[in-house]
């Protein structure tokens, strides 16, 4: 049995986490802000995350997968916190080369670094920001908040941290987009493992499905993506990726089972 999600810390623990991270809360705003427009809306692109690549040198070629493959615990970071979901195998592709062409960085505070000066992460960045599933996913300031919390770490925002990146939100002193990263790069205590664990399980996912033949097409559309979310919402820094097999063989036969 997977562990289930982590709770929201107790009052107590709030109150210690309150006045032992607040210097971090602030230095993690300065990075935000340092950061200006780090994922900001530049105007809907034709072709959103998971789209099927358009016009490009031809996939599957050695040279081509070499070139793309490292830039995949990055893209599993982006698509975990704006959507809470591993990436589908051609969005990660299409991505993949697109990073690889604009000579990206690979992780990803140096990515948001080369937001500004590098057409080809902008471009990414932006079409992640101003996709349909990224609105529609989010809601409310708090409830943006919230998610990006569970998504990234599987708990509930305390309510000091919870509070404060709310305020800077509504405020207007940084946009959505900054918060994002800045709460995935501000990531401490116990939060790291669940990351990385999160993206562990993300990466074998989209791995498993690119294994087969139908699976640049069976993980597409929303309910294939309620499907990736659901899966994800059960990953903890407990949680062993390659013990994880059989819950993502049962979503891989969830999805077949909506064709």
């Amino acid at each position: 049995m997977q562990p289930a999600a982590s709770s929201a810390y107790s009052a107590s623990s709030a109150s210690t986490e309150r006045s032992a991270t607040a210097p971090r809360r602030t230095a993690t705003l300065a990075l935000a802000i340092a950061i200006p427009l780090l994922f900001a809306a530049c105007g809907k692109r034709e072709t959103p995350p998971g789209a099927q690549p358009g016009a490009e040198a031809a996939p599957g070629t050695p040279a081509a997968n070499v070139a793309w493959q490292p830039y995949t615990p990055v893209l599993q970071h982006v698509y975990l916190a704006y959507f809470g979901r591993p990436a589908d195998p051609a969005g990660l592709e299409h991505w993949g080369r697109q990073l690889a062409a604009a000579a990206a960085a690979t992780e990803p505070a140096a990515l948001a670094s080369q937001y500004r000066d590098n057409p080809g992460v902008r471009a990414m960045l932006d079409a992640f920001a101003n996709s349909t599933e990224a609105r529609e996913t989010s809601g409310s300031t708090r409830e943006f908040v919230a998610g990006l919390y569970r998504n990234l770490f599987q708990r509930e925002a305390d309510p000091a941290g919870l509070d404060y990146w709310v305020q800077a939100l509504d405020k207007g002193v940084i946009s959505r987009s900054d918060a994002a990263l800045a709460i995935m790069l501000g990531a401490q205590h116990k939060d790291p493992g669940t990351l990385a664990s999160k993206v562990a399980v993300a990466t074998r996912f989209t791995a498993m499905l690119a294994a087969r033949p139908d699976g640049a097409t069976l993980y597409r559309g929303e309910a294939d993506n309620r499907l990736g979310r659901a899966m994800m919402a059960k990953v903890d820094g407990a949680t062993d990726p390659a013990a994880f097999d059989t819950e993502m063989r049962a979503t891989i036969t969830q999805m077949e089972q909506a064709q």
